[in-house]
């Protein structure tokens, strides 16, 4: 793999950190995606969005399971949820889109994983 990273196969990649640690979908929709600049039609994107995992969560059922708050909900209220939820991932991903006119190859992921 030397030689076949980010940094070699696109030297002139700039990286932007834009997350926060320990917030929710609603927090990346309303604070995180505003403050990101709007790049020139002349730039590409890669953007890596990670979302929805504190949303599922939270504190881990020290309170009531709520919209955004999931752990220890039942299934009738996370069906009642999820449309939130998807609304939001798409805000966000519209919203990071919008950010690059030129373009931008956008990797929604979770850092969980199914068993």
């Amino acid at each position: 793999m030397a030689g076949r990273d980010l940094r070699h196969v696109l030297p002139n990649l700039k990286i932007h950190n834009f997350s926060v640690s320990y917030t929710v979908s609603e927090e990346h929709l309303k604070d995180q995606v505003p403050v990101i600049a709007l790049y020139p039609p002349t730039v590409r994107g890669i953007v890596v969005i990670t979302s929805g995992g504190n949303d599922l969560i939270h504190d881990y059922g020290r309170s009531a399971p709520h919209e955004g708050a999931m752990y220890g909900c039942t299934y009738e209220q996370a069906l009642q949820w999820r449309e939130g939820f998807r609304a939001r991932i798409k805000g966000i991903v519209d919203g990071v889109m919008a950010k690059f006119p030129g373009g931008c190859d956008v990797f929604l992921a979770n850092i969980y994983r199914s068993h």
